[in-house]
């Protein structure tokens, strides 16, 4: 059926149907109908522009003028403000809109609304948004909002609801302002300033004494105190130059006095030269090498802790045939580095065999077993050239006893190589030999002595 607008009107079991230039439209009981159920022989458009339609809850009188005003937004009234322990009935008739101030005890606000509007509530879209906090509109889906714990600031609630034609409508206001707690307001912080002020005052007075009293005591112990300090450091000292298991020394220690020794011995034979007579006697220096053979099968058999007895027992030789000058070191591993003064390559072989003989022949105790354990070594003369003291350093003497040891170990273990350079061999000659592929041989210059004659050295 149409109206005089040309409008098309249609009674559905399900509510009236609208369909216009717009579009379709549906009305049910949501939107204020009497009932839905509409009988399709049941209808009429008075000269009114009326239209009426027989429903089995009733007649509906659809006035279509009115109808256009109600697709509009409802309006949306506050019911009440709730604010801690104070509470408003219709906050929206105060002066101004506005609650006033709250205390910050009463900063729990909860603000109940009703959409005035003859559909049911549910139905009717509503936002509301909280301005100071959110200033976006959210959608709502009770008649209330809650804020807890607002902090202190201005804040203004506005609520609107949506028509059908979805378009807002004028919101309803109601604002306020939460107030700062006493102790950050500015009396308080005044307040705060001139105790702290009074408290700083304190403070610098009293730690001026008790520095003043500190600094006294602090007299009275600083030569207590540096005493202590150094003994400390001694004693640390000593740590740190000392192997922690066999309590020989160690690199650390070589480091830091071998330099010294060598210089002594470079300067003694810098004033021979200069004199041309012979050096003093023992003013050489021996650097031997040792490394227990097949150490790794003893600890791969019978555990590391056989194989710390064994490295304590090896110590326990060493010291026996060195002196309380010489330098007895553990390099690393099962390695160990003896400094020794000497007068030349024999005597250094004398002492490097006896030691030797004395590994070979100890009856080493491996747990409750013994065992016969040998040991290879490999020994310079320092200075390495007589003609050029300075040429080589000491760091090169160990290097070239290292370079020995590992010979002695090629040439089948057990046993030991040497070597020492004569007088008129130039340093470029013997550092060439020292590191040339398969090392010096016989017509090197150098003179190499060996408990392996006369089997030839394996160098590489």
């Amino acid at each position: 059926m149409a109206d005089r607008a040309g409008t098309l009107w249609a009674g559905t079991n399900e509510g009236v149907m609208r369909i216009d230039a717009r579009g379709l439209s549906h009305f049910d009981r949501e939107d204020g109908l009497a009932g839905e159920d509409c009988n399709p022989f049941s209808r009429f458009a008075d000269a009114a522009g009326d239209i009426w339609i027989g429903t089995t809850s009733g007649l509906l009188h659809l006035r279509p003028g009115r109808l256009e005003s109600a697709m509009g937004a409802p309006k949306v009234e506050l019911a009440s403000v709730e604010a801690g322990d104070r509470r408003w009935e219709d906050p929206g008739a105060l002066p101004g809109g506005s609650l006033g101030a709250l205390a910050f005890s009463n900063r729990y606000v909860t603000v109940r609304f009703t959409v005035t509007d003859y559909r049911l509530e549910r139905a009717v879209p509503v936002q509301a948004r909280l301005v100071g906090l959110d200033d976006q509109w959210r959608e709502v889906q009770s008649g209330e909002m809650r804020y807890p714990a607002l902090a202190p600031g201005t804040y203004r609630f506005e609520v609107r609801a949506l028509g059908q034609d979805g378009r807002p409508g004028t919101p309803s206001a109601v604002s306020f302002r939460v107030e700062a707690p006493w102790w950050r307001t500015r009396w308080a912080w005044s307040i705060w300033i001139l105790l702290g002020g009074g408290l700083a005052w304190w403070l610098v007075r009293w730690r001026l004494k008790a520095l003043k009293a500190r600094n006294e005591e602090l007299e009275r112990l600083v030569y207590q105190r540096t005493v202590a300090l150094e003994l400390s450091n001694e004693a640390l000292l000593a740590m740190s130059m000392n192997d922690p298991l066999t309590g020989l020394k160690n690199r650390r220690f070589v480091d830091v006095t071998l330099p010294q020794r060598a210089a002594q011995s470079q300067r003694a034979h810098r004033s021979s030269l200069r004199g041309a007579v012979e050096p003093p006697p023992n003013s050489k220096l021996l650097f031997a090498m040792l490394d227990l053979d097949f150490f790794k099968q003893v600890n791969d058999t019978f555990g590391h802790a056989a194989g710390d007895q064994v490295l304590l027992q090896t110590r326990d030789i060493l010291e026996a045939h060195m002196r309380d000058v010489d330098i007895v070191a553990r390099w690393g591993g099962e390695e160990f580095l003896v400094v020794a003064n000497t007068s030349d390559l024999d005597s250094a072989a004398r002492l490097v065999s006896r030691i030797h003989l004395a590994v070979r022949q100890f009856p080493f105790r491996v747990l409750d077993r013994e065992e016969r354990i040998t040991c290879s070594m490999g020994f310079v003369v320092f200075p390495l050239l007589p003609d050029h003291p300075d040429a080589f350093g000491w760091e090169d003497a160990v290097a070239w006893a290292d370079r020995c040891l590992y010979a002695a170990k090629r040439s089948g273990r057990d046993g030991w190589v040497g070597l020492a350079a004569p007088k008129g061999l130039d340093p470029e000659v013997a550092a060439g030999e020292m590191t040339q592929e398969g090392g010096p041989g016989p017509a090197s210059g150098l003179d190499i002595l060996t408990s392996f004659e006369p089997a030839p050295i394996r160098w590489d």
